[in-house]
């Protein structure tokens, strides 16, 4: 397990205190095997006051901050430069990836949502006609605009759709690598070669869109062009 998890055997972890493992394991068996009123007398209260003052409570509470703090030293063990070999990748690895990668999705959205916001707040005239939108077609008592409701409010797709092409999302697509040679406006491109597409240079040129710096939700009107492309 411990291979698999950290790609050493148990021994061979120098990051991990031995002894303290054992110990921790020992007593986390021990506490949450052990009976627990609360678990048999779960109504008003009971079998909770009872634990709290056998101190079951306190046991299991104290086994869990230690492991905590024990994962907790993993991690920063993992996350330190340097400190282990990327040569090979193991499930902490991954579970890390998995996490920072999630992290970077919520902060774009959230980035994009303020741009958003700011832009409505500048451009009032704008603000007023989606506030006017969707108070006539959804109603003064709703609480929050879902998926199903778009279609219902063209005019606020058309403020998504010129906010996602002034801020994108992510200025560059993810890679892509040629299959086979190509030529792009004149320039050759052999197989294998990695290809960034400048998604926030297309969205600003002067070539495709008539002021471009200028937040106009309205050039998005009886447009095939979406923010999915």
């Amino acid at each position: 397990m411990f291979r698999d998890a950290f790609g050493k055997r148990f021994h061979e972890c120098e990051f991990i205190d031995k002894d303290k493992v054992k110990e921790l394991v020992s007593e986390a068996e021990s506490a949450q095997g052990s009976f627990t009123c609360s678990e048999f007398f779960p109504i008003v209260g009971l079998g909770w006051l009872v634990d709290c003052i056998s101190r079951k409570h306190m046991r299991l509470k104290d086994v869990f901050f230690k492991l905590d703090t024990m994962f907790q030293g993993v991690i920063d063990y993992y996350l330190h430069p340097g400190k282990i070999s990327k040569d090979h990748r193991d499930i902490v690895d991954v579970m890390l990836d998995v996490i920072q990668f999630v992290s970077r999705r919520s902060r774009i959205g959230a980035i994009t949502m303020i741009g958003a916001k700011t832009k409505l707040v500048i451009t009032l005239k704008v603000m007023k006609k989606v506030q006017g939108e969707i108070q006539d077609r959804l109603g003064n008592n709703k609480e929050r605009i879902t998926e199903e409701d778009l279609d219902k409010v063209p005019f606020l797709n058309m403020v998504i759709n010129e906010t996602l092409r002034l801020d994108a999302a992510a200025p560059l697509l993810l890679p892509r690598e040629t299959m086979a040679h190509i030529k792009v406006q004149g320039y050759d491109i052999p197989p294998k070669t990695q290809i960034l597409v400048n998604t926030w240079a297309i969205g600003r040129h002067p070539k495709y869109w008539t002021n471009p710096e200028e937040f106009n939700p309205e050039r998005f009107m009886d447009s095939p062009v979406d923010y999915k492309g």
